[in-house]
């Protein structure tokens, strides 16, 4: 391929706007894992994007509250926790390598042939921790603060701290 095509090929893809490279697709490419040609080297957890790992989240306001709902997909509950320290929300979920008894009790029905624990081709589900915190612009009743989880979207009621109101001083 000669220079010239070379250069024509660069700039129809995708990532050029105008004839100029996007800046993300300049720093995507360079931390682009170099291809593999075994297909389970070619994504490992290590090189999934930390912008993938993220916890995403929603925050809606009313007067008297806040409701925050974070994307959590393939945890439980149990794995997941909140802490609430003023006005400041942490979110965190921890998720455990499976056991090789949990693995093989995922994987299909026992067959004479499988009997023997399975080697594992590749991994890609996530073990680790997320973590997410922020801060909201009022403070936080975290003794009437609710928590759910369901369908893998945690959703979060809290209730802001009720703002002591003026206080007269009579004078003597």
């Amino acid at each position: 391929m000669t220079a010239l095509s070379l250069l024509n090929h660069r700039l129809s893809a995708p990532f050029y706007v105008n004839g100029a490279r996007s800046f993300d697709a300049l720093v995507d490419d360079f931390f682009r894992p170099a291809p593999s040609t075994a297909f389970w080297h070619s994504a490992t957890p290590a090189k999934v994007p930390t912008a993938a790992r993220a916890i995403l989240i929603d925050v809606t306001e009313t007067d008297t509250a806040y409701q925050v709902s974070a994307e959590l997909p393939g945890f439980k509950k149990e794995e997941i926790s909140v802490k609430i320290d003023g006005a400041d929300v942490s979110i965190e979920a921890v998720r455990s390598k499976p056991s090789a008894d949990t693995a093989a009790s995922e994987a299909a029905p026992s067959t004479p042939a499988a009997s023997a624990s399975p080697a594992t081709l590749r991994a890609e589900r996530f073990t680790g921790k997320l973590a997410r915190s922020f801060r909201l612009e009022h403070e936080l009743d975290d003794g009437k603060a609710e928590a759910s989880f369901a369908d893998g979207v945690l959703t979060l009621v809290l209730p802001k701290k009720a703002q002591p109101g003026a206080k007269s001083l009579t004078i003597q």
